[in-house]
């Protein structure tokens, strides 16, 4: 019976008797393709059956194919391209995606402790949606005239945009909606020593760099990682001589890598051949550190400053900058080449321009109550043409912020303050009172609940805490959970490899074939 009802449902039978399969792999703008295609194709094309179908039939039809399907259909005919290249469409099946509750996690509320209410179902939004930062850039367009006319490009464009968001939507929950559809594999890369700094490098390096506890820099070739090969044959380098402290973070850019240590020294190690290639010795224990161009390291320190150097001259041309005046800096992100993000444990978030003063901040929010970031991460929205990068920040006891840097304007908007209900993003929930009760049980018990890692993929944000389970969003705000993956302290994604350190010294690795 369930056969037969399949079998007769609308939806399947015009889509067999319009062959869409056909219809969406032809190109009929070329008239030498029509011999190579199947006779029913043809007669689709020729008759235009399935143009002459009202447009909400051929919306629904459409919302059983994926973005790259979609976006086939739309080029095969003038009709197909108004229809479903428009801002409009896009938007829609955007909204449709995000309040499905056929996707992973559906119904929880973040980390799954608050469920949704009967009748009251969650919103949400993209990031750049709730900042307005579209809007601004609108409004200088119509100033300088560039919007008058061509409302019908303009609105294709928009869809051009749309179309890639919710592509990039949808490779998300398919990549980090169920960890067993990816291969695995599970490497031990020290005996019970924490991984606190892990960062996968180019595709082009087939590296991964690692830092641990036990002083312990080493590079994991991904290659070995996909042949099955023995623990020990991974390393395709391994260094326990240089660090004498915690490795805290690694950065790596090109042909190099940074690493932070408890012992106050920057390194830069080269990768052709592997080997310590420079050293510098800063004023307190590094703590996280990052790449602004080529040449140019990025580091900050438990003494309050950030410090920029070229390591084409590491020593010689160090400069700092003192914008947090009371705690360490935690975290450290390039928003441009001449703009520098920087958190630190006095709730503080500022923007600095290097070409200026490096002790006044052009932009700074303050978190309140007692929060601050620990770790960044930054995805450049799909579909965007390069004007505005999202800026997903971790805090320390639970939550996640949103920013977005707009690069036309030099401005950064916290987007988590557009949200209606900011406190839906957070981990452990809007009641200060029982966030202190649960900190006091964790101290007591030696549970950590402290975000440790934050990485955000394309449409995705990764989120470690300490003795959790890794839990996947989608980017939106507030986030939408996905699903949980093994126990994680660090994670790195890209080129669609998935890599987690653990804090019992356990390296894994999830990746498609």
């Amino acid at each position: 019976a369930a056969a037969t009802a399949d079998s007769c449902c609308p939806i399947r039978l015009l889509i067999s008797k319009f062959n869409m399969t056909a219809l969406v792999r032809s190109t009929p703008s070329d008239n030498s393709n029509k011999e190579n295609l199947p006779g029913n194709a043809i007669d689709t094309l020729d008759n235009s059956q399935l143009i002459r179908l009202p447009v909400e039939l051929i919306e629904r039809l459409c919302g059983h194919l994926d973005c790259r399907s979609v976006a086939q259909l739309s080029a095969t005919c003038q009709r197909m391209r108004q229809l479903l290249g428009s801002r409009v469409f896009w938007q829609m099946r955007v909204r449709r995606l995000l309040h499905s509750r056929q996707l992973p996690g559906a119904g929880e509320i973040c980390d799954g402790a608050v469920q949704e209410e009967a009748g009251a179902p969650r919103r949400f939004r993209l990031p750049d949606e709730l900042s307005s930062t579209s809007s601004i850039n609108s409004a200088e367009d119509a100033a300088d005239g560039g919007s008058g006319g061509g409302g019908d490009v303009d609105d294709l464009d928009d869809g051009h945009r749309w179309r890639r968001r919710c592509t990039a939507l949808e490779t998300a929950i398919d990549r980090f909606g169920d960890p067993s559809r990816s291969r695995h594999r599970r490497m031990q890369y020290g005996i019970g020593v924490c991984i606190d700094a892990l960062q996968l490098l180019p595709s082009s390096c087939g590296l991964a760099a690692v830092g641990s506890r036990d002083q312990t820099f080493g590079l994991v070739s991904l290659r070995g990682i996909r042949s099955g090969a023995a623990d020990a044959d991974c390393f395709s380098y391994r260094d326990r001589q240089h660090h004498r402290g915690w490795i805290w973070s690694v950065a790596a850019h090109e042909d190099s890598v940074l690493t932070g240590c408890w012992d106050r020294v920057l390194r830069r190690f080269a990768l052709h051949p592997a080997q310590l290639a420079d050293a510098v010795m800063l004023g307190s224990p590094v703590l996280c550190t990052a790449w602004l161009g080529k040449n140019v390291a990025l580091a900050g320190c438990f003494d309050r400053s950030a410090y920029v150097l070229d390591c084409r001259d590491i020593r010689d041309t160090r400069r700092r900058v003192t914008v947090h005046s009371s705690r360490p800096v935690l975290c450290v992100l390039p928003l441009s080449d001449h703009y520098l993000l920087t958190a630190g444990e006095d709730t503080n978030v500022c923007v600095t321009d290097l070409r200026a003063s490096l002790s006044q901040p052009v932009q700074q929010f303050s978190l309140g109550r007692s929060r601050y970031l620990r770790c960044l991460s930054s995805q450049q929205p799909a579909g965007d043409a390069g004007d505005t990068r999202q800026i997903w920040g971790a805090v320390q006891h639970g939550g996640i912020r949103c920013f977005n840097w707009c690069r036309r304007h030099c401005r950064l908007i916290d987007a988590s303050s557009f949200a209606a209900d900011l406190d839906a993003a957070e981990f452990v929930g809007s009641d200060s009172v029982q966030q202190e009760q649960q900190q006091q049980q964790h101290q007591k018990l030696g549970v950590g609940n402290n975000v440790t890692c934050i990485d955000s993929p394309d449409g995705a944000v990764l989120v470690c805490r300490e003795r959790h389970p890794m839990q996947a969003y989608l980017a939106t705000l507030p986030p939408r959970p996905l699903a949980g993956w093994p126990n994680a302290v660090s994670v790195s994604c890209r080129d669609g490899v998935v890599a987690t350190g653990s804090l019992d010294g356990d390296l894994q690795f999830w990746w498609r074939d």
